[in-house]
């Protein structure tokens, strides 16, 4: 054994003394505070007297400080001495022994530290271990236990002797003091009592009390030996009684259960008695369920001892009650009384007023002892209340938004739009949706006063009624504020059209100067750009100063795009048609291409790379020219929009006047007419007449407007026979002269309509004369499209057998600069026919500027010799020119079927049989596509293998027939998925994957690039197409056995309308992710196709 483990055991040694120590030291206390304790309780108790109840507390608390003690002192440093439990470490001890022994200090301590250490010091093992045993040698001559004397102990014992010194001679002054008080706190439980020296005469002798009353305590002392005064003792207090002579009084007070107590002398002698409770009847507990009425969907309420209640009209109110010494339980109203006699039980009431009602209890020791008063109130139930707020739509002041709230207690059970005109005793009452399970809902409306149809000048009053949904009596009824609204005269009407058109022709123009001034300045810079080696900041600021210019006015045509009004239902079709085709136009003024270009050119202000903006300015300025022919095609097609509203409008103008006329004539005939109200009628339809007559006039300055005049005849003759007709009824009806005044009306009104027939018949022969204009101009370009192919195509032919040093190289390079000067020949016939044909969509202009590019590009190429990059434009010239080709064939198919007498008609949804039919054909064109390319690419693999060379490619002419041929497909496969689509089925967007194959297949082609996959993906496309024609006969089949009603479109929640908005902005952000490589004409055609899928 070591000498560090020597001093281990020594310690072991000492902590175990040190125990033993606290174990005599805590003999010592324990017995001094228990004896001290005992004695302190004695007297307690001796002083005290203490009832059952006290000498109990006394007794279990002796008990408890004594276990407290045996604990703490005796038992804790038992267990320790054995090593059970929590002992003093061995730092702790070497702190005390080095307090004792000076020459030790802290040197045990630093040497236990030192042993700790060893593990950590690898490297210094031995030195650690010799240090360690050096100091436990210094230890092994100190004992360590000479720390602890138990002699010191002795001193502790004066606090123990003290304590048992009063103890004894309290019991040798007075036994009594300390055993005979230890007795009565071991004998807790029980009392005792002693003989008076006199008697007691109660004089209520029974001893009886009714529950929870009062008890007055009286008797009398009789005796020779009379207390001079006696006390109540009873829950361990004492009360003095109330003495007079030989009378002793007290009141127990509210006694609910017996009372046992003690009549008590000064010289402690008691009696003891006790008071006896007899049962009352009681109420014990009730609880009540209201049961609300049905309608108000309240779940019913339940109440535990609550008498008093507010219910809602109609409610059923149940009680369940539990008594207590009850026999017989009666519920008093103020109508009638009801008892009952078992319980517990319940009793059931429907309330419609508000009453009082009392609970009274009897039993066989009591009647009517006990009563309970309460009160229910009944709630009625109140009206709804309306909250509605209306706004004024700022781009049409006839569209009234409405947006409401309604509250009630309970719910709704209707809520209608009304609308009342000054002339009519019947209210038109729109129901509107609620919310029938809520007590408060919001709700929109809106509303297009021109649906009204109100003549003008006529007035109408509209507001909101509102129902609730009172089931106790019928739903009550909430009118919300009446607005009037009065139909503006003929005159306003025209007027405010008038300057609402006249203002955004210059808007529209001011634009228009503006878009030149930046095309101007966007050739400055060019310019400018030309004339440097590397840009500068100067070139930056020019830069970011156009685009800033580009941003203004891009602000200011979305500014002008949302101004424009949405086709009104009160136009015909035709003009319908005309004014959304209008609309798309302005819609589509700034391309998603010029859009990009303009972005691209911002990122590039950065680098100032004088070859990439060059080349973004040249691609910038086709787009802006592309621009500016939009805008002033659609400034001339807004204007003739404008004339011919105007020609519609002043006809139906004049067949109203008519009808009006007519009327007032017939109620002129009659015999005792209100001439007064006459009068007034009829020079109101001369100021009527008068003014169309000068909207007439404004319609030749319409039309002098126009690049492409109309042949407006006057109608002078016509205008003064009615005025005529107008100023002799007038004089006859000053005159009293009633028939001729009726005849001269008559035949004004007959003249009015023949002259509304006439603008009528002017608009369909106006309209069929410029249709034929526009179908002879389409077919004229056709033919100079296709006469432009061929040549181009001869062009391609040419130069394929050509090397770059043949004579006839720079020949046939002046016939494509000739194609060049001919393509802009037809620029300009399209620009023309392009105002005119609102059919003709902005894409054509984005066709004309491809090919335009590609030629220049050609040109270029030629120039500087290089066939082969030459041969890749011609191509996409050639593509460009199919596409532009097919646009017009489909216009003019489109102007085909709105001529009279054709016998066509566009009928949405289409017909299955002819779906069927035009998939069968698109089948076999593409069965015989496929052919062709299997074909072209076995021709040429055969040729190569013949010559021992690769494979070679087809010829460029044969793709770019098939390329033609694909376009033409994915157009007719295009038009079918939106016919199927227009009936909101979205059946054909199972063609979207197919077009986008076609469109990949027509790539390759135009590239020159036919191969395997190609092949595969037109054989996968067949396969699509079989598919689709198959789930579409199946969805016809489903469609004949279920009919469903096609519901319409509720607009009447603003909410709704702006997430539909929202719905159409992200629509176009999905074309953002079309390839560049797309042209804009299929990115137009994309754009139809999501707006068809979400019409």
């Amino acid at each position: 054994m070591s000498t560090f483990d020597d001093l281990i055991l020594k310690l072991d040694t000492f902590i175990r003394k040190y125990y033993k120590n606290q174990l005599i030291k805590g003999g010592v206390y324990f017995g001094f505070l228990s004896i001290s304790f005992f004695t302190l309780f004695a007297l307690f108790e001796f002083f005290g007297e203490f009832g059952v109840l006290g000498r109990t507390f006394l007794f279990f608390g002796f008990i408890t400080i004594g276990i407290g003690l045996l604990i703490y002192f005796i038992l804790v440093p038992l267990l320790k001495i054995f090593r059970l439990g929590t002992l003093i470490s061995h730092e702790k001890a070497a702190e005390i022994i080095g307090r004792h022994f000076p020459e030790i200090q802290d040197k045990i301590s630093n040497t236990l530290q030192l042993n700790a250490q060893k593990m950590d010091a690898l490297s210094s093992m031995d030195l650690i271990n010799a240090s360690i045993e050096k100091r436990a040698n210094f230890f092994s001559s100190i004992s360590f236990e000479k720390v602890i004397s138990f002699k010191e102990n002795l001193r502790h014992l004066k606090p123990l002797i003290i304590a048992l010194v009063v103890f004894l001679l309290l019991s040798f002054i007075d036994n009594s003091i300390i055993f005979s008080s230890a007795e009565r706190i071991i004998n807790y439980g029980t009392e005792s009592s002693t003989k008076f020296p006199f008697e007691l005469n109660i004089e209520n002798s029974n001893l009886t009390v009714l529950e929870q009353s009062d008890f007055e305590l009286s008797f009398d002392v009789l005796g020779k030996q009379l207390p001079k005064q006696l006390f109540l003792k009873y829950e361990n207090k004492i009360f003095t009684l109330k003495k007079n002579k030989r009378n002793f009084q007290y009141t127990f007070k509210n006694v609910t259960q017996n009372v046992p107590f003690s009549i008590v002398t000064k010289n402690n002698l008691s009696a003891n008695f006790n008071l006896k409770v007899l049962p009352k009847p009681t109420l014990s507990a009730f609880t009540v369920v209201v049961n609300y009425p049905t309608y108000t969907q309240l779940v019913s309420d339940t109440f535990e001892n609550i008498g008093n209640l507010n219910v809602y009209e109609g409610s059923v109110i149940n009680w369940k009650i539990k008594t207590k010494n009850v026999e017989t339980l009666s519920l008093v109203f103020l109508d009638s009384t009801y008892s009952l006699s078992r319980f517990p039980s319940s009793f059931v009431k429907e309330f419609y007023q508000s009453q009082p009602y009392t609970f009274c209890a009897s039993n066989s020791s009591s009647k009517y002892t006990d009563s309970s008063s309460y009160f229910v109130g009944v709630e009625k139930d109140n009206f709804p209340q309306i909250k509605v707020e209306e706004t004024i739509d700022s781009s049409n002041k006839y569209i009234r938004y409405f947006s409401g709230q309604a509250l009630d207690d309970f719910g709704f059970s209707a809520l209608y739009f009304c609308v009342k005109r000054n002339n009519e005793a019947e209210v038109q009452k729109t129901p509107l949706k609620t919310n029938k399970q809520s007590s408060v809902f919001s709700f929109y409306h809106y509303v297009d006063l021109n649906t009204l149809k109100l003549s003008a000048g006529e007035t109408a009053e509209y507001y909101f009624e509102l129902f609730d949904n009172d089931g106790v009596n019928g739903p009550k009824k909430t009118t919300s504020k009446k607005t009037a609204y009065s139909s503006p005269s003929l005159r306003e009407k025209e007027e405010s059209e008038n300057s609402k058109n006249n203002a955004f022709k210059k808007t529209l123009q001011k634009n228009i100067d503006d878009a030149m001034s930046l095309k101007n300045e966007l050739a400055e810079l060019k310019s400018s750009i030309l004339n440097k080696n590397k840009l500068n900041w100067e070139d930056e600021n020019k830069i970011k100063n156009y685009l800033n210019n580009r941003t203004k006015l891009e602000n200011q045509l979305d500014k002008m795009i949302n101004e424009i009004d949405s086709p009104s239902e009160s136009l015909n079709q035709e003009l319908m048609q005309k004014q959304k085709q209008l609309n798309q136009l302005f819609e589509d003024l700034m391309s998603d291409e010029m859009k990009r270009l303009y972005e691209e050119l911002q990122q590039m202000v950065k680098e100032l790379n004088k070859e990439k903006i060059l080349e973004n300015i040249e691609q910038l300025e086709l787009s802006q020219e592309d621009l500016l022919k939009e805008m002033d095609r659609s400034l001339e097609q807004f204007k003739q929009l404008e004339m011919d509203k105007k020609l519609a409008s002043l006809q139906k103008q004049l067949e109203n006047l008519s009808k009006k006329q007519l009327k007032i004539a017939e109620e002129t005939k009659q015999k005792k007419p209100d001439l007064f109200k006459l009068n007034e009628k009829q020079e109101k339809i001369s100021e009527d007449f008068n003014f169309l007559s000068e909207e007439m006039k404004e319609l030749e300055k319409l039309n002098a407007e126009l690049e492409f005049k109309k042949n407006l005849p006057s109608f002078e003759d016509e205008k003064d026979k009615i005025n005529q007709d107008l100023k002799e009824s007038k004089e006859s009806l000053e005159l009293k002269k009633n028939k001729k005044a009726s005849e001269s009306q008559k035949k004004a009104g007959e003249k009015m309509q023949s002259l509304a027939n006439d603008l009528q018949s002017l608009q369909q022969k106006m309209q069929a004369q410029s249709q034929e204009m526009d179908m002879k101009s389409l077919r004229q370009l056709l033919e100079n499209l296709i006469s432009f192919s061929f040549d181009q195509e001869e062009v391609i032919t040419t130069f394929k057998g050509l090397n770059n040093r043949d004579p006839k190289y720079v020949q046939t390079g002046q016939k494509q600069r000739q194609l060049e000067e001919d393509i802009k020949i037809i620029e300009d016939s399209l620009l023309a026919l392009s105002k005119r044909v609102p059919q003709l969509g902005s894409h054509i202009n984005s066709e004309v500027a491809l090919i335009k590019n590609h030629l220049v590009k050609t040109i270029k190429n030629i120039t500087e010799r290089k066939t082969p990059q030459a041969n890749a434009n011609q191509q996409y010239v050639m593509t460009s020119v199919n596409n532009l080709a097919l646009i017009l064939d489909d216009v003019l198919k489109q102007l085909q079927k709105s001529l009279p007498g054709t016998g066509q008609c566009n009928k949405p949804g289409g017909n299955s049989k002819s779906s069927s039919s035009d998939m069968e054909k698109m089948m076999e064109e593409m069965k015989q596509q496929l052919d062709q390319m299997k074909k072209m690419m076995g021709e040429k693999s055969g040729e190569g293998k013949k010559k021992g060379k690769k494979p070679g490619k087809p010829s460029s002419e044969g793709l770019a027939k098939l390329a033609a041929q694909q376009a033409a497909l994915r157009k007719q496969i295009r038009e079918l998925s939106q016919q199927q689509n227009e009936d909101g089925s979205k059946k054909g967007n199972g063609l979207k994957k197919i077009i986008k194959e076609l469109e990949k297949n027509e790539e390759d082609l135009i590239n020159n690039n036919l191969t395997i996959e190609t092949l595969k993906r037109q054989q996968q496309i067949m396969s699509k197409l079989l598919e689709h024609e198959k789930a579409s006969r199946e969805q016809e089949k489903e469609k004949k056995r279920e009919s469903k009603e096609i519901k319409e479109q509720d607009f009447s929640n603003p909410n709704q309308f702006l997430e539909y908005k929202r719905k159409k902005e992200k629509e176009a952000e999905l074309l953002k992710s079309v390839p560049p490589s797309l042209r804009p004409y299929y990115k137009t055609r994309v754009n139809e196709y999501f707006k068809t899928l979400q019409d």
